[in-house]
């Protein structure tokens, strides 16, 4: 495959590939040749051998491939120095999402019939015999042919191009593997017709990973990265020095689109990184006429192909550094079935239907109306006649588009609540009644219970309770146990009888309820119990048993 632009300074080389950086050579080792039958030895420790030589890349050979275990399948391998940085970035990628798991998931959720990124077949380091270095080898799968050599074969009255239905279908494949690799954060940053191969006239591989990386997220310029790749076909952001980007990817596919429907790239006579940079900064100032004149042959290209292509060009100048496309709707604007359509002046003509009018759509089912009534015959009357019949007509017609406004009319914003709205007060008098009202069970339980708050608060009842004053009780003197008797058999006696006693409970006599039911109401019962909790004297067994079983 070509080589890759790595040196400041371009220099023209032969061939239908793109123009190559004279400093490539010198910046990385190229790879001694190897003869037919040497065996490389994979990481699974598989043995393969190497074939027939099928081309020269820009830091290695590509040679024809097969196990030593079956003649076929024929696979191809590309070999070059561990030092070198394109072949372990490739091998990276190919490690990443050349795997067939990922690929048929990918497949699958999407849709697709067809995923034109190669599958890892192996890969490995070799060690060579005669002159003891180093080597990185990858298998991959072999293909047939590039487009560099349709487009050679491809010969018209117009010149070398291809058709706009196959630019349509290789460019729609190519947004699939974009969305495929994108969605990964990788960028393949040399897209060309060299790097695209086929086994059939539809389905396309897209190869040569040379340069693919991790997009960055910040955009940093630097002096040696200038230039990088192939110098007609790179995106200004490489021009510019920074990594490349999503937004790359899509700006070389547009010009190798340019190129493959037999348009004419002002920079292909230039030389000079510098000067390419300004000529394509100077093509995004005017997408339209830049599209317009470099297809010099108007018969070669369709209207709606013109304008597909310059609706392509501006989706890619609106997107930002780190922005990923919207693949869906390049696909479509490649297809030419995009929703928003662009004249070839660059006016957005908009395809989706305008807002309703109210009033042409009124006199439009109006005439809908008339002329779906039956002609009446016309009778000779008065002319005062015809008159009224014409004000009710058209009383009739004011009366219809009120009510057909009334019907379109939106629905009346909802009334922000406040404290003044009738609603509120509504429910704050319910709420006000809900607690005032008293049911007689609350009142009877009132009368039976303890009033806490006028225990807490003597001021609040009708008759002040007096705190009285604290008594100090004399304990009483606890009487000497009984002298200890050392007759095992009366011991056993005495505990036995104290636990039949502290068992048997005796039910509790209530000694103190309310004996005398003409008392009046008002005297309150266990004031004497309220009198002690106010004055902090602790309860007796008895006292506390009666609040606890209290009538109610």
């Amino acid at each position: 495959m070509p080589p890759k632009r790595t040196a400041a300074n371009a220099a023209v080389a032969g061939g239908g590939g793109g123009r190559k950086k004279g400093g490539a050579a010198a910046l990385y080792e190229m790879a001694e040749p190897f003869s037919n039958g040497t065996i490389l030895t994979d990481l699974c420790h598989k043995t393969w051998s190497i074939g027939q030589p099928i081309a020269q890349g820009g830091f290695g050979c590509l040679y024809e491939c097969r196990s030593t275990l079956s003649k076929t399948p024929i696979y191809v391998v590309k070999v070059e120095p561990d030092s070198n940085g394109p072949l372990f970035c490739e091998m990276h990628f190919y490690l990443q999402l050349g795997k067939k798991t990922l690929q048929d998931t990918f497949i699958k959720v999407n849709h697709l019939d067809h995923l034109g990124v190669p599958q890892l077949i192996s890969h490995g380091m070799h060690i060579s015999l005669t002159t003891k270095r180093r080597y990185r080898f990858l298998i991959i799968p072999h293909y047939k042919q590039t487009l560099a050599n349709e487009l050679r074969l491809t010969n018209n009255h117009i010149g070398h191009c291809l058709d706009e239905k196959r630019v349509q279908s290789i460019g729609k494949q190519i947004l699939d593997i974009f969305e495929y690799i994108h969605s990964h954060g990788y960028v393949h940053a040399d897209i060309k017709a060299e790097n695209i191969l086929m086994n059939d006239s539809i389905h396309i591989y897209l190869l040569d990973y040379g340069l693919s990386r991790k997009v960055s997220l910040q955009y940093e310029e630097k002096i040696q990265r200038r230039h990088e790749g192939t110098l007609e076909f790179t995106s200004i952001d490489v021009h510019r020095g920074a990594a490349p980007s999503f937004r790359g990817d899509l700006e070389i596919l547009f010009y190798n689109m340019l190129h493959w429907l037999g348009g004419r790239l002002p920079w292909l006579i230039i030389h000079d990184g510098a000067r390419v940079q300004q000529a394509k900064i100077t093509a995004r100032s005017d997408p339209s006429g830049f599209i317009q004149n470099i297809f010099t042959n108007k018969n070669s290209i369709s209207s709606k192909m013109l304008d597909a292509l310059t609706q392509f060009f501006r989706e890619i100048i609106q997107m930002n550094y780190t922005d990923k496309g919207d693949y869906q709707r390049l696909r479509e604007i490649i297809t030419c079935k995009s929703r928003q359509r662009r004249s070839s002046i660059g006016t957005a003509v908009s395809s989706r239907k305008p807002l309703i009018d109210l009033a042409k759509e009124d006199e439009k089912e109006e005439e809908e109306e008339e002329e779906k009534k039956p002609e009446r015959k016309k009778r000779n009357s008065p002319r005062h006649s015809t008159t009224i019949n014409r004000a009710r007509s058209v009383s009739r017609d004011r009366d219809r588009r009120k009510s057909r406004n009334e019907a379109r009319s939106p629905s009346p914003p909802i009334q922000m609540l406040s404290a003044r709205t009738p609603t509120l007060n509504k429910l704050n008098t319910l709420s006000t009644q809900s607690k005032n009202k008293i049911s007689n069970d609350d009142i009877e339980d009132d009368e039976n219970d303890i009033d806490m708050n006028v225990i807490l608060n003597p001021a609040l009842s009708s008759t002040r309770i007096e705190r009285p004053r604290r008594i100090q009780a004399h304990p009483s003197p606890i009487p000497a146990p009984p002298p200890k008797i050392t007759n095992d058999y009366y011991n056993k006696a005495v505990n036995h009888n104290i636990d039949d006693k502290i068992c048997k409970k005796q039910p509790i006599t209530s000694t103190n309820i309310r004996s005398n039911n003409n008392t009046p109401k008002n005297e309150r019962e266990h004031s004497d119990i309220i009198a002690k909790v106010l004055a902090g004297i602790p309860l007796t067994n008895n006292e506390i048993r009666r609040v606890i079983h209290r009538p109610k």
